[in-house]
């Protein structure tokens, strides 16, 4: 298993030179299986550059969002394997505030 981050910030993005260690970009963590299931926490504007490297596979992409605050929905509508038509990409949402994460999106 292999655990990276793309995305630790909250509430928004962050750019600059006091950011370069840890990074500007909110919530995004990619967990890498041995099994091949794969598993992406949220989708802050880390999950644009997992994205773009997501591209170069074709494997299933599973995506757990773990509530529809914005720094956890923010970088899906930039996450390029979604414009993928046969691309194999389950989402899973809970509800917030009896308001649906879906709907958020």
């Amino acid at each position: 298993m292999k655990v990276e981050f793309f995305g630790v910030r909250g509430s928004m993005a962050s750019a600059g030179s006091n950011t370069y260690i840890f990074g500007g970009n909110t919530s995004c963590v990619y967990i890498e299986q041995n099994n091949g299931k794969d598993l992406i926490l949220d989708s802050g504007t880390g999950i644009v550059e997992l994205g773009t490297r997501l591209l170069e596979t074709q494997s299933p992409i599973n995506i757990l969002l773990t509530h529809n605050h914005w720094d956890h929905i923010q970088g899906f509508p930039f996450f390029k394997p979604i414009y993928q038509p046969n691309r194999d990409i389950t989402i899973a949402v809970g509800n917030v505030d009896d308001k649906k994460s879906q709907d958020a999106i």
